[in-house]
């Protein structure tokens, strides 16, 4: 319990192996298989995790309290406790550790919605700072523009400047020519020259260019001023992109409601009737590239925008930015529909509050329901923390004699209804000192009933009661007794359990394993059992016959001894990888087996074994096909028990069925040949019917015209009725269970046949490969020919003649290999081709390799072990084969 609270707060897999991980180095847990401890280095991983420990990321996952919570009621968690100090310090530590990161975590969670909220807060002053460099960096782009604009600016000024000068003394020239000019009347009225309109319309024409310039430099203006927001359907707050897409967002919202059935509930939108949401926000997005044209002065295909500072906005990412924003907003709808839902159904606050706080417990309240009330409890925690105080008081009141243990007995009873459930699971939450303590005083109770039901050997007892699964039909009360012992009696028990261990692994020695593993006493004494019996039976026969007594090894040569692959030395190891691999051995055999690998000092033997094991089956699989073997000689007895329980039944056998086929098969060769003579027959009849029509044809055409008389009738020759083709009688339903089961299991034999049929040919056709791509370079290599330059020519012959033997001996050992692999390959196509159709005939399909687990099972092949297993794509589940 101690290492699942560490787990868990340490947002661990909760196994013995993520504990052991948990308290391990980094070289011990690289060997384990951990990869990440590949590129980090560490003493203790738990210590090197805190460093990185992020409270807020726990205080969001509730479980997290709630598990570990529930460790923290047990009276066995307090750093003062005896049986705990009797493991050490280590563990005292750790206790007072998940205590204090428990507190941790829970005021973690209490100032959460703070904490966030200063997130967000530095989140947007990073923004902030951000857009801050990108707006100098925009500022120098422009200064540099600007810059550039100056120096035009200054050259027009010039310009100008030369061009006024010139306006000038042509002005002051025309100033001269004017008073040059002889002013003069006449009296006859007659149509005025050119000269004359000029100098008439001179002021018309002066105020018409001064009027053109003015409308130029409005025009100019008027460029940089905002567009016309009335004319695009905006207000003046709406000009920026973010408001033009939650307008966009707003209106296909609305047309989502409009057309489908959607609405709220327990949180969540659900559809009833849904539309394809995903076309209308494609339209959505087109709608918005036409506004942004607009506004911007583009043409109005352009789909691609580049800023200033390079970043290029596409048609597509709008797209997304409106389904982001959409999401967000059905998101806080919901939210808001949910708190507005449940308190329309309870309107008055404090009874609002109630029924949120009741909704924990109530059985009766539908998920949606138990939802909104959470959500409203999460908006309005003052009034649910008031709401609490005050049912705790009122639960006190109405018990207040005993009221932890009435408390503990009515949170969790269901008959006493919804209301006083979930005040006494208040009061529980409001006064968990009072809980623990009522908890250990019932566990105490509970440990001494069980102490004065067993008072002999109690701790071995009590072993029965470890790692139960809740199958094996024992009393509830014992178990919850036996369990409240254990609790107390920690060290009493793992004494126990040790002794136990001992025990096991002894016998499981003495049974299957060598002698030189068995303990000293032990080990004595069985030798001299085993001399006394020999020298008893043989006599002098025994000491002629040369018995020896049994050499004695270091532990060190008996481990290299049990490592070796002789699969016929007998190896204490050995018989327990087997014992422990062998589903069909006794669950007896099997226990004693593990509690000998479980020893410590026999886990390394034991995994060393098993690696090896393993290998070798999976040699003995792919090369020699021992379990292609095994299958067809399970087939083999499941057939013969399948046709014996047909036999006793009176159904028809697979040897009945062979023996009509071949009668009907006789039946249909005598009806071929039947039908070849009487085909036979009929030519010749038909034959000397035409010959016999010609002769009289040549004796009309003797006797001439006159004599021709008319020609016969053609005799009709008659033809022997078919014969009706015997059907094959149709048989009884199979309603057996047994001859069911062996059917079941022999087609599903074949089928497993067939998948480790086609892993064989992978396999061995890779093998194949490489050994003619090894043979091919041999072959063409001629470095065997060449000897180094520092050789002495005295020892160069020697040193070509070693490598052209060599040479010629791979050659032949690759030649000898690529020979058997062919063969396997051939014996083995062989094999599932037979049994491809045999599976095709009684199914209808040809099996192939997902047959063995389902389209969501694969099968790979597992290096760090080097055993074949199947992954589950859906639950992630590994199994080995």
């Amino acid at each position: 319990n101690v290492m699942s609270a560490v787990c868990m707060l340490m947002m661990e897999t909760d196994t013995w192996k993520g504990a052991q991980a948990l308290l391990g180095s980094s070289q011990q847990n690289r060997d384990d298989g951990d990869t990440e401890a590949v590129w980090q280095e560490y003493d203790v991983k738990l210590l090197f995790l805190l460093k990185s420990f992020d409270v807020f990321l726990r205080a969001e996952d509730e479980s997290i309290l709630t598990y570990v919570g529930h460790f923290l009621v047990d009276p066995r968690f307090k750093s003062d406790n005896y049986f705990l100090q009797s493991f050490g310090p280590a563990a005292v530590r750790l206790v007072e550790w998940i205590w204090g990161a428990y507190a941790y975590v829970k005021k973690a969670k209490e100032i959460k919605k703070k904490y966030d909220g200063l997130r967000h807060i530095k989140a947007a002053i990073g923004r902030f700072h951000n857009s801050k460099e990108s707006l100098f960096e925009r500022a120098n782009k422009y200064e540099e523009r600007a810059s550039g604009l100056r120096e035009k600016v200054q050259k027009a000024s010039r310009r100008k400047d030369r061009w006024q000068a010139k306006y000038d003394k042509l002005e002051e020239l025309l100033m001269k020519c004017q008073e040059m000019v002889v002013q003069y009347t006449s009296d006859d009225e007659h149509e005025l020259d050119e000269y004359e309109k000029m100098l008439q319309e001179e002021g018309e024409v002066k105020a018409t260019v001064e009027s053109v310039i003015e409308l130029m430099l409005q025009e100019l203006e008027s460029e940089n001023e905002d567009p016309d927001l009335e004319e695009l359907g905006m207000r003046e707050d709406g000009c920026t992109l973010t408001h033009m897409i939650d307008k966009q967002v707003q209106i296909g919202r609305e047309k989502m409601f409009r057309l489908g059935d959607y609405k709220f509930a327990g949180g969540k939108l659900v559809v009833t009737k849904p539309i394809n949401i995903l076309e209308l926000q494609a339209k959505l997005g087109q709608d918005l590239v036409e506004q942004i044209n607009f506004m911007m002065n583009e043409y109005p295909k352009v789909v691609k925008w580049t800023m200033l500072d390079g970043t290029v906005i596409t048609r597509e990412q709008l797209v997304d930015c409106i389904r982001c924003r959409w999401s967000i907003k059905d998101e806080k709808e919901a939210i808001n529909a949910a708190e507005r839902q449940w308190q329309t159904v309870y309107p008055a606050s404090k009874h609002t509050a109630f029924m949120a706080i009741q909704s924990r417990t109530n059985f009766i309240m539908s998920e949606n329901a138990k939802e909104e009330a959470r959500i409203w409890m999460e908006r309005h925690p003052e009034d649910v923390k008031l709401t609490e105080t005050w049912m705790a008081a009122e639960f006190q009141e109405d018990y207040h004699e005993d009221t932890a243990r009435v408390a503990l007995e009515m949170k969790d009873e269901k008959k006493d209804g919804p209301e006083l459930q979930s005040m006494a699971d208040v009061w529980c939450r409001l006064n968990r000192q009072a809980v623990l303590d009522e908890l250990d005083h019932q566990n105490k109770e509970r440990a001494r009933a069980y102490q004065d039901e067993h008072p002999d050997e109690t701790a071995k007892s009590v072993l029965m009661f470890r790692n139960l699964t809740g199958e094996e039909g024992l009393n509830e009360v014992d178990v919850a007794n036996a369990t409240a012992w254990i609790s107390l009696n920690l060290g009493a028990v793992v004494e126990a359990e040790e002794a136990e261990s001992l025990r096991l692994a002894t016998e499981f020695v003495t049974k299957f394993g060598a002698e030189e593993d068995l303990p000293g006493a032990e080990k004595e004494e069985a030798e001299k059992e085993k001399e006394k019996e020999e020298g008893g039976e043989g006599g002098e026969e025994g000491k002629e016959g040369g018995l020896k007594t049994p050499e004695k090894k270091s532990p060190k040569k008996a481990i290299e001894t049990e490592g070796t692959p002789d699969k016929d030395k007998k190896s204490t190891a050995r018989e327990a990888v087997k014992l422990v691999m062998d589903v069909m051995a006794s669950k007896e055999d099997r226990e004693l087996a593990m509690a000998w690998a479980n020893r410590e000092e026999n886990k390394e033997k034991f995994h060393l074994m098993q690696g090896q094991v393993n290998k070798e089956l999976l040699h003995d699989d792919l090369v020699a096909g021992s379990n292609v073997k095994a299958a067809l000689d399970n087939i083999k007895v499941w057939h013969q028990s399948l046709e014996l329980r047909r036999t006793r039944l009176g159904l028809k056998t697979d040897k009945m069925r062979e023996e009509e086929e071949i009668e009907l098969e006789k039946e249909r060769l005598a009806e071929e040949k039947r039908r070849a003579e009487e085909d036979e027959r009929i030519r010749q009849e038909e034959e000397a019917e035409r010959l016999r029509e010609e002769e009289e044809e040549k004796e009309r055409q003797k006797k001439g015209r006159k004599n021709r008389k008319p020609p016969a009738k053609k005799k009709k020759i008659a033809r022997a009725p078919p014969v009706k083709k015997k059907e094959k009688p149709p048989e009884p339903e199979v309603t057996d269970e047994g001859v069911l089961k062996l059917m079941k299991d022999i087609l599903q034999a074949r089928v497993k046949i067939v998948n480790n049929c086609e892993s064989r040919l992978d396999y061995n056709r890779k093998r194949l490969d490489m050994f003619e791509q090894r043979l091919d370079e041999v072959e063409f290599d001629k470095m065997y020919l060449e000897v180094s330059d520092r050789i002495r020519p005295s020892e160069a012959k020697v040193e070509l003649h070693k490598q052209a033997t060599l040479r010629r001996d791979r050659i032949k050992f690759l030649t000898q290999a690529i020979i058997d692999e062919k063969k396997i390959i051939e014996e083995n196509e062989k094999i599932l081709e037979e049994q491809r159709n045999i599976v095709f005939k009684e199914t209808g399909e040809y099996p192939g390799s997902s047959a063995a687990g389902g389209e969501e099972w694969e099968q790979y092949y597992d290096e760090q072990y080097g055993v074949w297993a199947w992954y589950n794509n859906v639950t992630g589940e590994v199994q080995y084969e």
